[in-house]
């Protein structure tokens, strides 16, 4: 047995902790030594109920500023098209975040293997994000600098440097997939989240000086901020250990601040920003190391949704899914009336889950089949439909490849399945599939989650599947004004756009609430719903071309 890469590698990390240790006493040192300046143990006695406050603000705000470094972050992995699990990237950003002690944050390219776990060929890309994550850091806090009246020229630079690196991973990134990337837009987000993210900082900084008994204007917190940052940062020192908080608390002293306010001032900021991130990922990287290595091996074997199955139900509010079912399948059912008598139409539930809406529709005359490509899924429809007493087909079968005859079903429908086919070629191949069964004439229904609403696209991108875990944040959403021409079939026109309230909405709101949402559904913001319903005619065969 080679013992050689496994000893280089024990070298190299022992290499990597002597040289950490040694950063961490510098810092320890530089800190012993400002706070040796102050006058005794009174100086922080008698702030003592300033200190707590600063302490709490600064870790919220902190708090408030890795949530929004992460949503860029996943926002960016998946402008790439790189379809990362919410929780997942979560997970891997938080467990990453001790990479800010290596010099110029280099170590948070851990992120580079983690992600190319599930995404093999797509590492670069990572590599790419991170260095457009880490420019655009140091642009704003550069601009935060010339607030304070100086790095007027660097600040310049910067600019520039910023510019001629994005035109550069443009074109590399160009050349390589064959699209434009990043776009106007991705670069307009990253900006805000980043200006948003730090300009919160500075506010805790201002805030802490202000309850300190020394008070500074935010533009002057901002710009200090700004400055000592990117100046301890270009030394290369990780997070600019005891460079960065010395010259804070001499742009402070500056700045007509007291020594003694500076510098408590900058012990209790540096506690509650870079050390409790650092505590927080290292907490994290200790409980669930293991756990994300799991998740990203499992992915490749087991189904979610076969994963979720016993909890399903309990995931969803059980006033929100009544109401829900309730409406959609009153719509359908008037559809079908409006078509014409067809008693004991043959309908198709496509990914019907635990059966609920095909059960309702039995339940109401319809020869109902439905079908999941999850078995655990199927298990629960089959023991839905014993229970409710109803006759309802469930097997399992992938939509890609339905097994059914061609003209075989009078309609179908699938109710917030497709946006999990995240392959858009596979998409296409799923309707073209439900087109094939559907008798001439058979209409589908296209019952799916409305994200032209950018706040509701975002809170199903990065809140609702960390917080239900049924959608997992990686779903390709399908909207309704880009629905896929179909060869044989057209779209109806008009679509029922409808609900607005979210389904964390307790259910004695409901009622109060719901003449607010009748208006807006009728209103010309009912595009901006949260689900629509699109109907999928297919021809008379006389007219399919």
């Amino acid at each position: 047995m080679d013992t050689k890469p496994v000893t280089s590698r024990a070298a190299g990390l022992g290499w990597i902790g002597a040289l950490l240790l040694l950063f961490l006493l510098l810092g320890a040192g530089v800190s012993a030594w400002w706070i040796g300046k102050l006058d005794g143990p009174e100086a922080v006695l008698d702030r003592l109920g300033a200190v707590v406050a600063s302490l709490g603000l600064t870790v919220f705000v902190t708090i408030i500023n890795v949530s929004l470094r992460w949503v860029r972050w996943h926002f960016l992995v998946r402008s790439v098209d790189i379809r990362l699990k919410a929780e997942d990237g979560l997970l891997i950003y938080l467990v990453t975040l001790p990479a800010i002690l290596t010099p110029f944050y280099v170590g948070e390219l851990l992120r580079v293997p983690l992600v190319g776990r599930t995404h093999p060929t797509r590492r670069t890309d990572i590599v790419y994000v991170w260095l457009l994550e880490r420019l655009t850091d140091v642009l704003v806090l550069s601009l935060f600098a010339m607030l304070a009246g100086r790095f007027y020229v660097y600040g310049i630079v910067v600019a520039l440097v910023w510019i001629v690196a994005l035109l550069a991973i443009r074109l590399r990134f160009q050349a390589k997939r064959f699209r434009s990337w990043p776009g106007a837009f991705n670069v307009a987000v990253v900006l805000g989240f980043s200006i948003l993210a730090w300009s919160l900082v500075g506010v805790a900084l201002s805030g802490t000086l202000g309850l300190m008994g020394s008070p500074v204007r935010l533009a002057d917190a901002l710009g200090t901020f700004g400055y000592t940052t990117v100046l301890g940062g270009l030394t290369g020192i990780p997070v600019g250990i005891g460079v960065a908080g010395s010259l804070l608390v001499r742009e402070l002293v500056a700045g007509a601040v007291p020594l003694s306010a500076a510098i408590v001032s900058t012990v209790v900021f540096r506690l509650a920003t870079v050390w409790f991130i650092v505590a927080v990922g290292s907490i994290t990287l200790l409980s669930k190391w293991k756990n994300l290595l799991g998740r990203l091996h499992s992915h490749r074997s087991q189904d979610h949704f076969d994963q979720i199955a016993e909890t399903y139900e309990q995931r969803i509010p059980e006033h929100v899914r009544q109401r829900l079912l309730m409406r959609k399948v009153r719509y359908m059912q008037e559809t079908l009336q409006s078509l014409g008598p067809k008693d004991g139409a043959r309908g198709l539930d496509i990914g019907c889950g635990h059966g609920w809406y095909a059960c309702e529709m039995a339940r109401l005359g319809y020869r109902m089949t439905g079908v999941d490509r999850s078995p655990a899924q199927i298990r629960m429809a089959q023991q839905y439909a014993q229970e409710q007493k109803v006759e309802c087909a469930c097997l399992a079968a992938d939509a890609v490849k339905l097994p059914f005859d061609d003209n075989h079903f009078d309609f179908a429908y699938a109710i917030n399945v497709l946006h999990h086919v995240v392959d858009l070629q596979e998409q296409l191949q799923v309707l073209e599939e439900i087109v094939r069964v559907l008798k001439p004439g058979g209409v589908f229904f296209l019952q799916e989650i409305n994200t032209m609403n950018p706040l509701f696209r975002f809170y199903l991108g990065y809140v609702f599947p960390l917080i239900r875990g049924i959608d997992e944040g990686n779903e390709r959403w399908i909207r309704p004004d880009r629905l896929p021409d179909l060869a044989g079939a057209d779209w109806a026109q008009g679509k029922l756009y409808f609900t607005f309230l979210p389904d964390f909405v307790p259910s004695f709101l409901l009622k109060p609430l719901a003449g607010i949402e009748r208006y807006l559904e009728k209103s010309r913001l009912r595009k901006g719903s949260a689900h629509y319903v699109a109907r999928l005619v297919k021809r008379p065969a006389e007219n399919r071309t």
